[in-house]
């Protein structure tokens, strides 16, 4: 027990106040301040879709790795491939920047490393290794900037980091590799010499004794590759492959392969030198020293092919000694050894005691080092240097590209599903030089993507918000080498490609490669049961599918999606193909209306918020059903059925009738209604099938006083900037026939905040739809998760719904079948600027003044009739960079229609106007 004497307490307060040092007055002028904020647990997924990724964060170190089969992201692994993950994380791939004036290097090198970790430094042993001062981490996905700072050195450091994603190319967007590109000025008015150091841990064949690694160095141009392999074959494959790491500009060195402890910094022990002194050695020494490596070439763990005896020592010819030490040496760490014997005193290699001395000694340390007192040897890390001398004020480039192939992703079933990349490659140097011989158009490509998508004048949050979301897609997505695609529900949790999850996930996966869109919907399609019930998620494994064919919202989801991917495509084929699947799965949902009054009333209680007691007929299944009638009168006319249209179309009619009629209770629309009972929950998705349609452009079909009335009544019960959207609120005197302490009704899924920000936007109620993305976008940033959205698990696939702000804001709805492009924005007059996203080319939206612009980027975009909002005074015309088009101009639906009189191609680079002549 502490005993507190008030009296000294007060004679102290006193002695305080009196030395002028009082709460609230100023501190004094040497007064240390920590610009505190929470940790960042999200950040940067670098590889390609379906390869595994690592994860940079602002701290400059990269983390979450999962390119070995593993973590959660693998998902559930059989017995077979159990065991030991690899040892990654921050610190297994790093950088470091040495810097010195060369007319006075050793009084003015100085080493960084490139990072802000406080677990990666040795301030016993490596303080002259220091941490930079700060990172500014800038990131437009998917592109990330880190500019080092540190005002003691007369350089400056910046990279970019990025892997390719280039819409349209699944094919260059699937490689499992990434880049690293630095930069560096000299800011000084004298020469500067620089390295600038990679030094990257080998964690193949991970779980076994003997890992039988092997690592290579070869040149090609100005390009250095080490590539490590292994030839040992366990039944535990997760790690078996191989991983290439290469260097672009200056001059290369290198340290083919060395071992944990020589990478680190670490103590060897006595006996080393032959005066017992226990001996500091590191990589990093020789880094300080030279401003380069030692260009070792050992490709194989010496602790694996030499193993002799003192006594085999003793009796062994000299000459084979000196070959043994000559050989040894290809190894880093025995080559410093060596070379610090020769400074201590050069006189004990020169004779044959001293040489059989030697490799004792040498053979002694490897046998620790071999791994007989621990699990495994640890030799493997490699490094790569680049060195090079700048003139005042000269800027260059160095890049290291990583690549990775590790090609047995086996699941819980046992089988080896494997990944896509293994059709393109043959290991991971193979993908490496595919990197660095595309790099140019891979980066160019890469960077004018992710610059459009950033280039808005409708702020960083809406940006952020379409975009940051696109990091789950690649992080969290398989791809196996039968070309089945998959995404985590969240990662490692729930299901792969849940059909409830895709929903509202997979716009930007349509827009962007929508290859890999229709073919996953076409797989999962060919799942579907006899009775036409859907799917609810892949198990574990591209080929299983698990037991929640129960939830009843997927169904009609599936059929707008197969209209929204149709519209956006025109593929007739795939239409063709899942015309069945979309007959099968709305015979199912209408089976589920017991009193022919249009709307599903049986078993409608389960479906995607599995933690809710619903009954009869909820507004949230009945509004679905809409859409998915609204979705199938579309389909039906494309597929020239015209009787199953008419039959829909009046099902459509009843269903609509009904739904304004029974489920409204003059403010919104009720949680369910049963025959006796109704809970009157003020749910924020009440009206979801009518977002989805009105979104992809398809009539809306609900009463528009009641939608907007629901609209803001989601807004003044669910919402508030503090809180977020809730799922759903009991409003005030309202029934409500819920179990009390669902945790889901209260939560904020900001899959369903995004959609119905939307929905807002869509309605011509922009300021409130962007209210609700800033206030997700401040809640995230505040808990250092800003690309790990959660629901049930982390990075959660729903939230890729934020692609829809983006098409709501910009009204973009395009009708590929029959050439009409919708663009009617909702953001408030004036001008401003946004991007664009079609299946076959992308570009920039703007507004100026009555000037309407519609720029391709890259791609095309082909279209017979163009739809806008506004109420243009006198004629319109429309040009095409510069060139004037015959058009007819009508108005539709509150729209100005203009129909070309040639179909109009809008290819990269050009634009096409629309506005008053000048």
């Amino acid at each position: 027990m502490m005993i507190v004497n008030l009296k000294e307490v007060g004679l102290l307060l006193a002695a305080v106040a009196v030395a002028g040092v009082a709460l609230g007055q100023e501190r004094p002028a040497g007064a240390y301040v920590v610009p505190a904020r929470v940790d960042i647990n999200s950040g940067i997924p670098l590889g390609g879709i379906g390869t595994g990724t690592l994860e940079l964060r602002a701290d400059g170190y990269f983390h979450n790795w999962t390119i070995f089969n593993n973590g959660g992201w693998a998902g559930k692994r059989p017995a077979s491939q159990a065991g030991v993950r690899p040892d990654v994380g921050p610190g297994r791939y790093k950088f470091f920047l040495g810097v010195a004036d060369p007319a006075d290097f050793s009084r003015t090198v100085a080493i960084r490393s490139l990072g802000l970790r406080g677990d990666q430094t040795d301030l016993y042993r490596q303080a002259y290794i220091k941490n930079v001062q700060g990172i500014d981490f800038e990131t437009w996905y998917p592109v990330t900037r880190l500019h080092y700072r540190d005002d003691a050195l007369p350089v400056k450091v910046s990279a970019e980091a990025f892997s390719p994603f280039i819409p349209y190319d699944s094919r260059a967007s699937g490689t499992p590799g990434m880049h690293m590109v630095f930069e560096i000025k000299n800011t000084s008015d004298r020469p500067q010499k620089v390295a600038l150091a990679a030094v990257l841990d080998n964690p193949l064949a991970w779980t076994e004794k003997a890992r039988e690694l092997s690592n290579s160095l070869v040149s090609h141009g100005d390009t250095t590759y080490l590539t490590m392999r292994t030839d040992a074959q366990p039944t535990n494959k997760t790690t078996i492959g191989s991983l290439c790491l290469s260097m672009t500009g200056g001059q290369p060195s290198w340290n083919s392969g060395m071992f944990d402890v020589y990478a680190r910094s670490s103590w060897c022990s006595s006996g080393w030198l032959f005066d017992k002194e226990a001996v500091y050695l590191s990589w990093s020494q020789e880094l300080r020293e030279k401003l380069q490596l030692s260009n070792t070439d050992g490709c194989a763990d010496p602790s694996q092919y030499f193993r002799c005896t003192d006594q085999q020592i003793d009796q062994m010819p000299i000459e084979d000694v000196r070959g043994w030490i000559a050989r040894l040496k290809g190894d880093a760490l025995v080559t410093r050894v060596a070379d610090e014997l020769d400074r201590t005193d050069p006189a004990i290699l020169k004779t044959d005691v001293g040489l059989r001395g030697f490799l004792k000694d040498v053979s002694h340390r490897l046998t620790v080092l071999a791994g007989k007192q621990r699990e495994r040897s640890l030799w493997g890390t490699g490094a790569l240097c680049s060195t090079m001398t700048l003139a005042p004020g000269e800027t260059k480039e160095v890049r290291f590209t990583l690549s990775w192939f590790f090609p047995h992703h086996i699941s819980m079933h046992e089988r080896e599903m494997g990944h896509n990349y293994v059709n393109w490659f043959a290991d991971a140097e193979a993908v490496n030089q595919y990197l660095t011989s595309n790099y140019k158009q891979h980066r160019s490509k890469t960077e004018v993507f992710a610059r459009t998508l950033a280039d808005t004048t409708l702020g960083g949050d809406m940006a952020f918000c379409w975009s940051s979301q696109l990091a789950t897609l690649v992080r969290s997505s398989w791809w196996d080498k039968d070309g089945a695609f998959a995404i985590w529900e969240g990662i490692g949790c729930c299901g792969l490609s849940t059909m409830d999850i895709n929903y509202q996930g997979t716009f930007p996966l349509l827009a962007l490669f929508p290859d890999i869109e229709l073919g996953q919907i076409e797989r999962l399609a060919s799942f579907q049961k006899p009775n036409g019930q859907v799917p609810h998620s892949y198990y574990q494994d591209t080929a299983k599918v698990d037991e929640g064919w129960f939830r009843v919202d997927m169904n009609p989801q599936f059929v707008m999606m197969i209209a929204r991917d149709y519209l956006w495509t025109h593929d007739q084929g795939f239409l063709k193909r899942m015309w069945p699947h979309v007959l099968n799965a709305m015979k199912f949902t209408g089976s589920l209306d017991s009193d022919a009054d249009g709307l599903p009333d049986t078993d409608c209680g389960v479906q995607t918020y599995d933690q809710w007691h619903m009954s009869g007929s909820p507004s949230y299944i009945g509004s679905l059903w809409i859409g998915a009638l609204n979705a199938g009168v579309r389909l039906a006319d494309e597929m020239k059925d015209t009787a199953q249209r008419d039959q829909w179309q009046a099902l459509l009619a009843k269903a609509t009738a009904t739904f304004d009629r029974r489920q409204w209770n003059g403010e919104y629309y009720n949680l369910w209604v049963s025959t006796n009972q109704v809970s009157e929950l003020c749910m924020s998705d009440q009206i979801s099938g009518e977002w989805f349609t009105r979104l992809i452009g398809l009539p809306a079909v609900l009463a528009p006083d009641h939608v907007q009335s629901a609209v803001s009544a989601v807004l003044k019960y669910n919402f508030t900037p503090e809180q977020g959207l809730l799922n759903a609120a009991n409003p005030p005197g309202r029934r409500q026939m819920m179990v009390r302490h669902n945790y889901q009704v209260p939560a904020c899924w900001t899959g369903i905040e995004y959609a119905f920000a939307s929905l807002l936007m869509d309605l011509g109620r922009y300021k409130e739809g962007q209210q609700i993305v800033a206030s997700i976008h401040d809640r995230y940033v505040r808990s250092g998760r800003e690309w790990n959205h959660i629901e049930c698990s982390d990075y959660y696939a729903r939230a890729l719904s934020s692609w829809a702000t983006l098409l709501a804001a910009t009204g973009f709805k395009i009708d590929v079948p029959k050439g009409i492009l919708t663009v009617a924005p909702t953001v408030p007059a004036g001008d401003f600027q946004a991007p664009w996203v079609s299946t076959t080319g992308y570009g920039v939206l703007k507004r100026q003044g009555r000037k309407l612009q519609l720029a391709c980027v890259e791609g095309k975009l082909e279209l017979k009739a163009l739809r806008i909002n506004g109420n243009p005074q006198g004629p319109v015309v429309a040009e095409l960079d510069g060139r004037k088009l015959g058009a007819e101009m009508s108005r539709e639906d509150g729209l100005m229609v203009l129909r070309f009189k040639k179909p109009l191609v809008l290819t990269g680079g050009q634009s096409l106007d629309i506005g008053s002549p000048r």
